[in-house]
């Protein structure tokens, strides 16, 4: 089940081992090739007019799905459409692997930045349907799951918390929120995969209160002690600390990687950096 996958943490030995970097890999490297990845899955979901939801499916998967994998052995370009594919089965509205193909041949290939609408993309000389079914059955395999959409995910539990909290009808908290989990995918600690739903959303409540002059409840005692509002979310202050640094610091992992897209003018370099012969 996918909500079994979302949800479930990765192992420290997993987090330990690099099979990208085992492969050749420089850190700097991978980390370049995981915004990438997320990148561009966000950019294809939205050009295909994918729920928000489901792209990020797709992100999360993604991540997973490099942690036990290679970038080398499995490169974006058929590893992208596969994981758009096999979550595009589970929506309202699937997409035909040669529209989800052309299009993130496309945005590998096209000049930054991005063309218009997906009907004017063009597929590559050769389309590798074959490759994109196979890097399915591979995502399939290497995960062990038989996938379904129904999910937890924080954005819900945020939006529960922040009721609770009384900030429910803040729209720029709200807003602030459930932007601040959206774009967690993008944090180079794979913070989804490292942390439940309960503790990045109570970290993005915090951010958005903060950011929007919310006040938060100063605390609260229960039998005797003291408790932080984020007790009640059955979050520790350690934990909420680090999460605020890694959402905090999401902002300038993406002005770092964009900055190399724009100088690159666009994403080739993707395929260069995957290339065995590359190492």
């Amino acid at each position: 089940m996918v909500n079994a996958l979302i949800n479930a943490l990765a192992t420290p030995e997993q987090l330990a081992t690099s099979p990208s970097q085992q492969d050749g890999l420089t850190p700097a490297e991978e980390a370049s090739l995981k915004f990438a990845g997320v990148r561009l899955l966000q950019l294809a979901g939205e050009l295909l007019e994918m729920p928000r939801q489901h792209i990020l499916t797709t992100q999360i998967l993604l991540h997973r799905f490099y942690l036990l994998s290679s970038h080398i052995a499995h490169p974006l370009s058929t590893t992208l459409p596969a994981i758009l594919l096999l979550v595009s089965k589970f929506t309202s509205k699937p997409l035909s692997a040669s529209l989800i193909l052309a299009t993130t041949h496309t945005l590998l290939h096209a000049p930054y930045p991005l063309p218009p609408q997906p009907s004017s993309f063009t597929p590559p000389p050769t389309p590798p349907i074959t490759s994109v079914y196979n890097a399915e059955s591979t995502i399939l395999r290497t995960l062990n799951f038989t996938p379904t959409l129904d999910i937890q995910t924080p954005h819900v539990l945020a939006l529960q918390y922040l009721q609770m909290l009384g900030l429910l009808e803040n729209p720029v908290v709200a807003k602030k929120t459930l932007a601040y989990l959206y774009d967690a995918v993008y944090s180079p600690s794979l913070v989804y995969l490292t942390h439940p739903p309960n503790m990045l959303a109570t970290a993005a409540i915090y951010l958005a209160a903060r950011e929007g002059g919310a006040s938060l409840p100063s605390g609260m005692k229960v039998a005797g002690e003291e408790w932080g509002w984020w007790d009640v979310f059955d979050v520790e202050r350690e934990e909420l600390g680090f999460l605020v640094v890694c959402l905090k610091g999401v902002e300038s992992v993406v002005e770092r990687e964009m900055a190399r897209v724009k100088e690159y003018k666009g994403w080739g370099w993707v395929e260069e950096m995957e290339r065995a012969d590359h190492r």
